[in-house]
């Protein structure tokens, strides 16, 4: 809360310039100072960005929000509207290249190129990335278990198969299994679950994200899936 009683909003943002290769997406960044019911009344605010809002508004006022609660529509100006997000709209998927060619490389998004005498990959982030790692999935074994209440994950497989689980916190009845293979990549809003399942053999896979890494973003729990 900002001193002045106005709350320093964490927002997504497009800022559209004369040419297409300046878009520039201000993802993760703060880009100005509302109060809660004004961050509420703009004309695009994410849903979970209005969950945020409303948690924040309930934890001002001493409720509990522990309990699921629904989200705002933001399909119209009726902020009073309640809907249940849907677990597709945390996800958005998205394939690099898959041959090594530089000159490509130049105007398009990278390539990740897995051959039997080494792995190559180039790829171009679609944010300006503040965290990057390099994470190694073994067979058989479920790696993740968490969601983040602010970080935006992006996860590119680099070679073999890669199961994925995703369930939105508020609706974990919602899953969505989908399976990434080499040069594909998952993009994930905040305050979806996500566990990564090797297949087959050991899958090594690059994250980045927008946002810095912090331990208390990170909610872990007890095997969400049943796996």
């Amino acid at each position: 809360m900002h001193p002045n009683g106005r709350w320093h909003v964490y927002l997504f943002s497009i800022e559209l310039r004369s040419a297409a290769s300046l878009l520039k997406v201000l993802e993760g960044h703060s880009v100005g100072i509302f109060t809660p019911s004004e961050a509420l009344s703009l004309a695009k605010v994410a849903p979970h960005h209005a969950r945020y809002i409303l948690e924040f508004c309930d934890a001002e006022a001493g409720l509990d929000t522990e309990a699921p609660m629904p989200y705002p529509s933001t399909e119209g100006d009726n902020v009073g509207d309640l809907a249940v997000i849907s677990v597709d709209s945390y996800l958005t998927f998205s394939e690099y290249g898959h041959s090594k060619d530089y000159e490509e490389l130049d105007g398009g998004s990278g390539f990740v190129e897995p051959t039997s005498s080494g792995l190559t990959a180039a790829i171009h982030t679609h944010c300006d990335a503040r965290f990057i790692a390099l994470l190694e999935f073994k067979p058989g074994v479920p790696r993740g278990d968490h969601y983040h209440h602010l970080k935006v994950e992006y996860m590119t497989v680099l070679r073999g198969t890669l199961r994925c689980h995703f369930a939105p916190v508020d609706n974990p009845t919602d899953v969505s299994e989908v399976v990434l293979t080499a040069g594909q990549m998952v993009r994930i809003l905040p305050r979806c679950i996500h566990t990564y399942t090797a297949l087959g053999s050991t899958v090594p896979a690059l994250e980045f994200a927008p946002q810095r890494y912090t331990a208390n973003d990170t909610i872990v729990l007890e095997n969400p899936f049943g796996l």
